[in-house]
């Protein structure tokens, strides 16, 4: 199943990838100088179609980078309960039973 969606999506948008290259061979010059136009600072001389997939390649990996260190704070949680779940399945809960160590008794109290 995985298989094919990928298939489903992944030819249209290299189909679409390769259009968007042909049609923009064109060479352009980028610049991070929004002062000066005739002598820039910085630029470089790249085909418009590159200067594309650089930039979406570039925000794939800040989005990614940034949904990573937002997600942070579950992979860590997720890190304690493992390895609480080890302690517990491993019977080092300070030498109480696991019902115990989460603060519940099997014993009856009168």
């Amino acid at each position: 199943m995985k298989r094919t969606v990928s298939w489903i999506v992944g030819v249209p948008a290299a189909l679409i990838i390769i259009v968007v290259a042909v049609a923009n061979r064109e060479w352009v010059t980028f610049s991070l100088d929004p002062f000066s136009t005739t002598d820039p600072w910085f630029s470089v001389s790249l085909p418009l179609y590159a200067l594309l997939l650089a930039s979406i390649v570039l925000g794939m990996l800040i989005g990614g980078a940034s949904a990573w260190f937002a997600q942070g704070k579950w992979r860590k949680a997720a890190r304690r309960a493992e390895a609480e779940v080890r302690t517990l399945k491993s019977g080092q809960g300070s030498g109480r039973h696991a019902g115990e160590a989460s603060g519940h008794s099997l014993t009856s109290r009168d």
